[in-house]
């Protein structure tokens, strides 16, 4: 299923979510929007974004926070990529007041500039202190990095979500680029690919897109005034839409389909997935999806979180809190699925919206989990499988199982005990349906249906440069719905091999 085929029962529901949103209190408007694969293929906006009542939507212009954290990281890649620095050379090479803090401990590595993209650097959590520092001028940073800010663990051995670390990530930007960070950013990422309503700037936005943010006070909603660009813009500096976000959202989706020649990217695919990547545990949690608990793993990447959900596979995501906005945007990769969320008002946390929002598109028969490039040898396998467990041929094993497969289990033992399996199976139909399942490129799980009952057949394939079958397993299933005593149905699988 792709996004462009959402039901009027999903697209009905999402717009439920936005409109309780801000029915709720949570701010006085929210933007929103589902991005597929022809971009934005449903948008929404509820409530008001300024004095004069206007209607936020998808052209609306929010401060997108923390959102940000996602281009700051990639233009640190991009420098990467061209050779410009290195993301494990110490930090106080391309920022040297860095030189100057002291260290946490007597044996704490030096910081560089992938501990502080992965929240690793040991800083302590400072969202409400670092939201406040946007206009931090350049020798003011300078002097507070001299003067030492203090380390709440040594450097690389936890999670601390930091922003003074992603500030000193745009400064070394700044450095090396020998420009603004501001302008980088904008001449590298956002002109190139069309992101023409994103600035670092509420003056830089028309004022008929410009949406005012808000904090709530004794049940009235009161105008936050806006920020000015400056040291901590890297952390949350950045406006935009949920049109332009869209662009955004769809080049790290796009990543996942290997090579991004022709793509129009500044950055590349493969550094746009490594930005994806788990590269710190931050959380495991549960979540409730029907009523039923799933678990939960959250990990920091690089500007962009991992959730990888039981139910649903992997989400990425960020999200952005700030004085007057609250921002989200996540994906399904394997679905190729989007969605982004933005709000008016201080820390409003739309990502539970979008969240939900995500939920019911992927209710709507998502697919879990990417599809993996398939060797073509699996194939061959498995036809060499079933010809097996349609009549046994040991020259035909010596020729495709790997050479751990005899010593895993005796040759005899194995064929005894697909003899003992095929014999509760029945006479097998080769024009049943298989259920397949693909968990890798060198793995294939599929069913077998006999007169009696189903089998289901695990087989994984070495790494070798011709690779043979180094794993198989054949596990009873249940018995058919015709087959005698089919009112029993087996629980407990008997299995040969592994």
């Amino acid at each position: 299923m792709h996004a462009n085929e959402l039901t009027p029962t999903t697209i009905a529901q999402i717009d439920q979510v936005a409109q309780a949103f801000v029915h709720d209190g949570k701010a006085p408007g929210i933007a929103y929007g589902v991005v597929g694969d022809e971009g934005l293929t449903h948008v929404g906006g509820f409530g008001v974004i300024r004095r004069d009542g206007a209607a936020p939507d998808k052209d609306s212009v929010f401060r997108i926070a923390s959102m940000t954290k996602s281009f700051t990281a990639a233009a640190a890649l991009l420098l990467r990529d061209e050779g410009a620095l290195s993301l494990d050379e110490p930090v106080s090479t391309y920022l040297p007041a860095v030189a100057d803090i002291p260290p946490a401990s007597d044996d704490a590595p030096v910081l560089t500039l992938r501990l502080l993209l992965t929240m690793s650097g040991g800083f302590p959590a400072d969202d409400p202190w670092a939201d406040r520092q946007e206009s931090m001028t350049a020798d003011d940073f300078e002097a507070f990095l001299r003067a030492g800010p203090r380390f709440g663990a040594v450097p690389g051995t936890e999670y601390r979500y930091s922003n003074l670390g992603y500030a000193i990530v745009g400064r070394a930007v700044s450095n090396v680029c020998g420009q603004p960070f501001q302008r980088f950013v904008t001449d590298r990422f956002l002109h190139p690919l069309g992101m023409h309503s994103t600035c670092f700037s509420s003056d830089d936005v028309h004022v008929e897109h410009l949406v005012v943010g808000h904090r709530r006070s004794r049940d009235e909603w009161f105008a936050e005034p806006f920020d000015h660009p400056g040291e901590f813009s890297p952390i949350g500096g950045l406006y935009s839409s949920v049109a332009d976000l869209a662009i955004w959202v769809r080049g790290f989706i796009d990543a996942w389909c290997g090579s991004s020649a022709g793509d129009g990217h500044p950055l590349s695919a493969s550094s746009r997935r490594e930005m994806q990547q788990a590269h710190r545990l931050s959380d495991v949690s549960t979540s409730t999806v029907d009523g039923v608990a799933h678990g939960v793993a959250k990990a920091y990447g690089m500007g962009l979180t991992l959730e990888r959900h039981t139910h649903w596979g992997d989400v990425v995501a960020h999200s952005g809190g700030y004085p007057g906005f609250g921002s989200n945007m996540r994906w399904h990769p394997a679905s190729r699925i989007g969605v982004i969320a933005l709000a008016n008002s201080t820390y409003a946390a739309p990502g539970i919206a979008a969240a939900a929002m995500l939920q019911q598109v992927l209710r709507d028969g998502a697919p879990r989990h990417r599809s993996p490039d398939v060797w073509p040898e699996v194939s061959t396998m498995r036809s060499a499988v079933e010809r097996l467990l349609r009549e046994w041929d040991d020259e035909l094993a010596d020729e495709v199982f790997a050479m751990n497969m005899d010593l895993d289990q005796p040759r005899d033992e194995r064929r005894e005990g697909i003899a003992s399996v095929l014999a509760r199976l029945g006479e097998i139909d080769p024009a049943a349906p298989a259920a397949e399942a693909q968990d890798s490129a060198a793995e294939l799980d599929w069913t077998v249906t006999g007169s009696l009952g189903m089998a289901r057949v695990e087989m994984g394939l070495s790494p070798e440069p011709s690779p043979k079958i180094q794993s198989l397993d054949l596990r009873f299933v249940e018995p058919t719905a015709n087959a005698e005593g089919a009112d029993a149905v087996d629980v407990q699988p008997e299995a040969f091999g592994s």
